[in-house]
């Protein structure tokens, strides 16, 4: 679950073990996710500023294209230019996009991609759900999340249709 929990001195963290922890915000900062473990540190220094209506659109280089120097952004319809030190996270899927679209003389097939393999391979992580629902039994359970297994693959060698989630 990654909340911020120590149960051998459970006042020195903030979680206190409510039932909204599945697919709710915190409501006292206790999960350990990207906005409270980097985001919000990031935003109390005076010096960084998140754009929100930022749409980075490629990575621009030095001459030589061996570092990137700037990230291009379309913000609100108008191109800018953003240098220093610039921090680009797009995620898997677009960060992949983005060194694609970065693509320039000495990289004609985008940002480190001399292999051919950026945007390649990607791990699809699967949003399911499953919910039991007894009208005779009382389930007691706070916090239900379980590990479960799927296939990406289209179709198998016996198999001529989609195989789906397992």
């Amino acid at each position: 679950m990654a909340v911020d929990r120590d149960e051998t001195l459970p006042r020195r963290r903030p979680c206190i073990r409510c039932d909204t922890c599945d697919g709710f915000p915190c409501l006292v900062d206790a999960k350990c996710d990207a906005q409270v473990t980097r985001v919000d540190r990031a935003l109390a220094h005076p010096s960084v500023t998140l754009r929100v209506t930022a749409r980075a659109t490629r990575l621009l280089t030095n001459a030589a294209g061996t570092e990137a120097t700037h990230v291009e952004a379309d913000v609100g319809g108008r191109l800018e230019t953003f240098g220093a030190d610039v921090v680009v996270a797009c995620g898997a899927i677009n960060s992949a996009a983005l060194l694609l679209r970065s693509a320039n003389d000495t990289h004609p097939r985008g940002l480190a991609n001399s292999s051919d393999q950026v945007g390649r391979d990607l791990m699809l992580h699967n949003s399911s759900a499953m919910l039991a629902v007894s009208a005779t039994t009382a389930n007691p359970t706070r916090r239900f999340t379980r590990p479960s297994a799927s296939t990406t693959s289209t179709s198998g060698p016996d198999v001529g249709y989609p195989l789906g989630h397992v």
